[in-house]
């Protein structure tokens, strides 16, 4: 006898089974795939708004290592327990010694800075700064920089005029004698979009003769980036000069915006010279050029 076959019933069972799992793999293979495709989309959205967004911009410019806005806080928070109640008690001793002309000591402007937490507080905190600085002005090199901490202060309160205000005055020339100071204040202004203050804020830094680092160089180039004119254009020029006489490497992420800024300026003479004095990093600037596009 030859082999009983199946019926038909039951080739159709198989059948339909067949085509069901093939539909559902079919089908999980397209949601994986409009998963993947989405999260990309999704990134790349993510990546174009850092240069478009003042929180992209912030996360993009200096680092935490840089800013230690998060070592500040921590540091506030160990004050204020220490001194808790006594906050006010102490801002009116310190007030009662500047109106008695009393000498200001570093560790009281250290622990106002610390305790400060309203715009009324820094007028109070500004005014011992002056008396501090007044006093101190001929102290030895190396002695502590007050500049990035009361920068930090303004960060953190969102009081950026009133640091601009202080790194300006002549009065306080020394006082913000540091690279943080500046750096910390051009990456406040930026991420708040202020980028005419920043850029005031770089020559100001030039003014005082405080020597650019990377994060200078990043941060300039950022600003011109923003702001896009043509006098931001032959700051970079200037700026690129200066490198090269120095005999200074431009940052990676300097170099980016440098050749993004360019770019954008192609059409006008400044930036012809610019992407021209640019050109030596072929591999470079070719990279540059594609995450300009991408984004």
């Amino acid at each position: 006898r030859g082999e009983r076959s199946s019926p038909p019933c039951s080739l159709l069972v198989r059948s339909r089974a067949k085509m069901a799992t093939a539909v559902v793999e079919g089908s999980n293979r397209l949601l994986r795939e409009g998963i993947r495709r989405s999260l990309l989309c999704r990134q790349l959205a993510l990546a174009s708004s850092c240069w478009k967004c003042p929180q992209g911009a912030k996360r993009y410019l200096l680092t935490e290592d840089i800013l230690k806005l998060h070592e500040f806080q921590q540091q506030k928070l160990v004050i204020g327990y220490r001194l808790y109640g006594e906050k006010d008690t102490y801002f009116s001793t310190i007030e009662e010694k500047l109106m008695k002309n009393k000498l200001i000591l570093k560790d009281e402007l250290k622990m106002l800075i610390y305790l400060c937490q309203t715009e009324s507080e820094l007028e109070v905190v500004k005014k011992v700064i002056y008396r501090y600085h007044a006093e101190n002005k001929n102290v030895a090199f190396g002695e502590f920089k007050f500049g990035p901490l009361f920068i930090r202060l303004c960060y953190e309160l969102n009081l950026e005029a009133a640091a601009v205000e202080l790194i300006k005055d002549q009065a306080l020339h020394g006082f913000f004698s540091d690279r943080t100071s500046f750096n910390i204040l051009m990456d406040l202004l930026f991420v708040k979009g202020h980028y005419e203050c920043a850029l005031d804020v770089l020559l100001e830094m030039k003014r005082q003769g405080v020597k650019f680092n990377k994060e200078t160089y990043l941060l300039a180039f950022a600003i011109c980036y923003k702001l896009d004119s043509s006098e931001s254009c032959k700051i970079c020029n200037t700026l690129l000069e200066n490198m090269q006489l120095n005999g200074d490497s431009m940052p990676r992420r300097a170099y980016y915006f440098a050749v993004a800024f360019a770019l954008k300026q192609v059409l006008v003479e400044g930036g012809v010279v610019l992407l021209s004095g640019l050109l030596g990093s072929v591999y470079r600037l070719k990279h540059a050029i594609q995450v300009f596009f991408v984004l």
